[in-house]
């Protein structure tokens, strides 16, 4: 398990991430081919289920569910995107929360999704927290599926990058989030109380783009314009990656997709 770094705090880089993205996601089409549809519908029941999103975001899994006749309470920690999505959706049960501590019953859900949550909490303390919530307001014989950001090989190097960075420039760099191993996840989930724990590794497209663009020259550099816009120099850039990464794909896994099940005995 190693830290995220950054120069931006942790709401910064959401708000970028939520007024880039909220719009699209709101007039999402699922594409039962690419993530995070692509697990979601492994999940779907032709019974009806109760289930929890936490981080419901957008709420693109939120509707998923909802369209297949499901149940859902969508939970996010921003008020800014739970008022979005109300104001657009008013029907949908979507409330103000936090992982550590889900103002829910115990024993509550049959299926649990967190789609890009757990990696955004910043220390192993509040990941043993959120998943010893999940596993309390699950119900016995339930399901949690969730998203984990892989310790990969670009993080360590971004990691570098930016202490680097910040040792020249005298910034301070703080820790967004965190990345983790299959021993973590599965000691931790364990711990927690899931059982039938299984991995699955999911691989973003990588190119150049996020080391040397983003990270050594910074969007707002002449350099990143120019690459962006210059499609020799882009393709160029990707041929070398795109070979790396077949001939090591474990150490450019972008994230695990967890599965597991609360299955108490009862005494």
């Amino acid at each position: 398990m190693i830290p995220v770094l950054e120069f931006a705090k942790p709401i910064e880089n959401w708000q970028k991430i939520w007024k880039k993205y909220f719009d699209e996601g709101m007039n999402y089409k699922p594409d039962l081919n690419l993530y995070p549809f692509k697990f979601a519908n492994r999940m779907n029941s032709p019974q009806k289920l109760k289930i929890l999103e936490m981080g419901v975001g957008s709420a693109e899994v939120f509707r998923f569910f909802k369209d297949n006749g499901h149940e859902v309470i969508g939970v996010d920690f921003e008020p800014d995107v739970i008022a979005a999505v109300k104001e657009k959706f008013p029907e949908y049960d979507v409330r103000v929360g936090n992982v550590l501590k889900a103002d829910f019953p115990d024993n509550s859900f049959d299926l649990i999704t967190m789609f890009g949550v757990i990696h955004y909490l910043t220390n192993e303390a509040q990941i043993r927290k959120a998943f010893s919530e999940m596993f309390r307001v699950q119900k016995n014989g339930g399901h949690i599926l969730l998203s984990v950001s892989c310790e990969n090989i670009v993080i360590k190097i971004l990691n570098k990058i930016n202490k680097l960075k910040a040792k020249i420039l005298n910034n301070e760099i703080i820790c967004v989030g965190m990345a983790l191993n299959k021993t973590d996840i599965i000691s931790i989930m364990t711990e927690a109380g899931f059982n039938n724990i299984r991995l699955e590794e999911y691989t973003k497209k990588y190119n150049f783009t996020t080391i040397y663009k983003r990270a050594l020259f910074g969007k707002r550099k002449i350099f990143y314009t120019i690459t962006k816009r210059n499609k020799v120099l882009n393709c160029f850039a990707k041929i070398p990656i795109k070979i790396i990464v077949r001939l090591f794909p474990a150490s450019f896994t972008t994230y695990y997709i967890v599965t597991a099940q609360k299955t108490e005995t009862k005494s």
